[in-house]
């Protein structure tokens, strides 16, 4: 399925969080720094949240703002409670605190079990504190097969150290 977009507007903020303006869906798609899709809001309408004609788009603390030229209104969109807890599990793993980082993307499942960026980056922590056996787990749920592939490798690789002698 081919879908017809037409990106207006990009803008990026404080907390390298990527957000894309789309004017023929009249949508605002963001992404993490590493191209993971985050959320999607907005909508065609008349109604709160929704656009006519979108145009521009600009984030100011941490808020988006987008300009509907033929409404001639700017729409704010405050983060949610979801939302931030998105921002801060990825600023934790960014700074290099994973325990944190875990704790918060195990938040974020509550909210949304069904959310592959979060498993991965617990994974991706796990993987960093040297916990493979936890890394597997949510790398599989994540669907990250690279990732996976070089920590099984890993294990696989420590196990035949281990029982070379009775492996020969």
């Amino acid at each position: 399925i081919a879908w017809n977009t037409t990106l207006v507007d990009v803008t990026v903020d404080d907390s390298g969080i990527i957000s894309v303006l789309d004017s023929t869906w009249c949508r605002v798609f963001q992404y993490t720094q590493d191209g993971d899709m985050l959320g999607v809001f907005g909508g065609i309408g008349t109604t709160c949240g929704t656009f006519s004609s979108p145009s521009a788009l600009e984030s100011l603390n941490g808020q988006i703002l987008v300009l509907d030229k033929l409404k001639g209104t700017i729409t704010t969109f405050v983060p949610t409670a979801y939302r931030e807890l998105l921002g801060q599990a990825l600023a934790y793993y960014t700074e290099g605190n994973y325990q944190a980082s875990i704790d918060l993307w195990q938040q974020v499942l509550k909210y949304n079990s069904n959310m592959p960026l979060a498993y991965k980056s617990i994974g991706k922590a796990y993987m960093q504190q040297e916990r493979p056996k936890e890394a597997l787990e949510n790398l599989r749920m994540a669907g990250d097969r690279e990732s996976y592939s070089l920590v099984y490798g890993q294990l696989r690789q420590a196990f035949f150290q281990r029982n070379i002698v009775w492996i020969l």
